[in-house]
């Protein structure tokens, strides 16, 4: 190797990492930078880190070009550029990933809910109904789904909503109803989405303001713990989509 050969290596390795790519001045006073990929009598297209601008001639000043060494020194610095931003966001993915796991899985322990009772056995819980309306309920495993008072439907806002039909009642009746869906249905911070609810007409018997049925204990492995007033709801994991 020849005397001097080192230092001038080097200095070429420093004016290739402090390169600048091609810049178009515009008349408009503004400049860019980027690498000129293509040249008509038109215009010219200039590449920037993420896409293409393309200027008219008659926008352009004047340009200043940058050598072969420069230009892929630029393109170097971009390719680097996307590898760390790339690599940030796969970081921040796999953050939100394991987030989200560990919400669900917390979300799936068992949660204890408080009751009491009133006429001996029958069980009452507190609940918010469509995050706005309080209702004591009756726990019913007979009753296919909430089934509301027309009190706690008013509160709702719910007045001539709904099919109507026939439903049964744990003691045999046979009762008129409006079906509903109930946006979300939330018993001390255990909450479901979009839960099959009717509205009972003429039931002047006192249910409180309903009966918590099916249509919300389904969507849980239950317990009823009698000896220290808990109803234990272990949340389902959804069935996986074939």
């Amino acid at each position: 190797m020849k005397k001097g050969a080192v230092p001038i290596f080097i200095f070429l390795l420093v004016f290739i990492a402090n390169a600048s790519a091609d810049t178009i001045h515009l008349k408009n006073g503004r400049s860019m930078e980027g690498l000129i990929t293509t040249e008509t009598d038109e215009g010219v297209w200039l590449k920037i880190e993420f896409g293409k601008v393309k200027f008219g001639r008659k926008e352009i000043e004047s340009i200043d070009r940058a050598s072969p060494a420069e230009n892929e020194a630029m393109r170097r610095q971009w390719q680097r550029e996307r590898e760390q931003e790339d690599k940030v966001i796969a970081q921040e993915q796999q953050k939100k990933k394991k987030q989200e796991e560990a919400r669900q899985k917390k979300e799936l322990e068992p949660k204890e809910v408080e009751f009491s009772k009133e006429r001996g056995q029958m069980i009452v819980v507190e609940a918010l109904l469509n995050n706005k309306v309080k209702a004591s309920l009756c726990l019913d495993t007979g009753a296919s789904c909430i089934m509301l008072s027309n009190s706690i439907a008013e509160k709702l806002g719910i007045k001539e909503e709904g099919k109507m039909a026939s439903v049964k009642v744990a003691d045999g009746r046979t009762l008129n109803a409006r079906f509903i869906i109930l946006d979300s249905v939330n018993v001390q911070g255990v909450e479901t989405k979009n839960v099959e609810a009717a509205v009972l007409l003429g039931v002047k018997e006192d249910i409180k303001d309903g009966l918590l049925g099916m249509s919300f204990l389904k969507r849980f492995k239950f317990q009823i713990d009698t000896a220290n007033n808990k109803l234990i709801l272990e949340k389902l994991k959804p069935q996986a989509t074939p």
